[in-house]
């Protein structure tokens, strides 16, 4: 040690040193678990998308309103792309492809039940709820089991089921 260095721990009382030893052993232990926090992934979304684990801490009324959003947004993208194309064909089959995604004849109700039972399954809640809407919306239109099969396994692989 350099004859500075000891002056200045020599002037150090015994509290001092105390507090300094304490305070450096609190951060050596809180640093790891600080990092750990920090680095983990939300569980409440996957990939940045919100996920049935979100799902389940929304009310009934937040529920409905994600699903509406989620409806504004398929029918904004769809007016959009209308006004983008000078043909009624293109037209046509960007209407028929929103209103297989925006059902009519079903209540917000409705599709919040399904959404509900796709996601009591533990199984899918790391899904996005996107796709637990659109899941729902095609069990609801009445697609095949078998269809209905193998669109679950290929999003249950694809979201890290």
């Amino acid at each position: 040690m350099t004859q500075n260095m000891v002056a200045m721990l020599s002037t150090f009382n015994g509290e001092t040193v105390n507090r300094i030893a304490w305070n450096s052993l609190a951060l050596i232990l809180l640093l790891p678990w600080t990092l750990l926090c920090q680095t983990g992934e939300d569980v409440t979304s996957s990939k940045g998308w919100p996920n049935g684990k979100f799902w389940v801490l929304l009310d009934k009324q937040g529920k409905a309103n994600h699903l509406s959003g989620l409806q504004g947004g398929i029918n904004l993208l769809a007016n959009e792309m209308m006004k983008e194309t000078g043909s009624e064909n293109e037209w046509d089959r960007i209407d028929e492809r929103r209103n297989s995604l925006v059902l009519s004849g079903f209540t917000m109700t409705d599709i919040v039940h399904q959404v509900d039972v796709f996601f009591a399954d533990r199984l899918n809640e790391r899904i996005p709820i996107a796709y637990a809407y659109l899941y729902s919306i095609k069990n609801m239109s009445g697609e095949s089991p078998d269809q209905l099969g193998v669109l679950l396994n290929a999003l249950r692989r694809e979201w890290g089921m």
